[in-house]
């Protein structure tokens, strides 16, 4: 009888917390400079141009989760003669906090799997493993819109490719850098 007391008690209080909580909408613009560990771009200085399209929810001014997909171009190859893209699946957990009216700032963690079509190795694709953690500002402009900026320190950890030429070479690859970002998030 306890459990089942608990476990109502549990499912009202989640209830509660899901009706005070919003769904938002966002598209973010990101520049992010890394610099790469291994691969075979000659210079290890990386930029990179991100697009994010991303899917939250949580409370304003508390805790929010988010879902984004990510299209990034490097401004060079990093693994063979021509690609340059790799798309990311993302999740970030933030905690935002009141400063004023309409201004939040906030902290968020998060991570990403990536995958990026590469030629000329052993495998025809190569899957990363991302790590992020940043800082930021909501800006509300209307009941309904934000505008969100901020900064970001980025890690991504590479598969191990192998190069078949004369002699077999593995290769284990790894980036970190910053990233700066600004976007428009919807709620509804």
């Amino acid at each position: 009888m306890k459990i089942k007391i608990a476990s109502l008690l549990f499912a009202c209080s989640t209830l509660v917390s899901n009706a005070a909580a919003e769904m938002y909408v966002g598209l973010d613009y990101q520049y992010d400079i890394n610099v790469l560990k291994g691969g075979i771009a000659e210079n290890p200085l990386l930029s990179a141009n991100n697009a994010k399209l991303k899917l939250g929810y949580g409370e304003t001014g508390g805790i929010k989760y988010q879902a984004r997909l990510s299209y990034v171009y490097f401004d060079q190859a990093i693994f063979d003669e021509s690609n340059q893209a790799l798309y990311e699946l993302g999740f970030d957990f933030i905690k935002e906090f009141r400063a004023q009216e309409n201004i939040y700032p906030y902290v968020k963690v998060g991570f990403g799997l990536g995958y990026m079509p590469i030629e000329n190795v052993d495998t025809s694709h190569i899957n990363s493993l991302a790590l992020n953690a940043g800082f930021g500002i909501s800006f509300h402009t209307v009941d309904t819109l934000f505008v969100v900026v901020g900064f970001d320190y980025l890690w991504r950890q590479w598969n191990d490719i192998t190069y078949t030429s004369t002699e077999n070479k593995t290769l284990s690859t790894h980036t970190f850098g910053l990233s700066t970002y600004a976007g428009l998030d919807y709620k509804f």
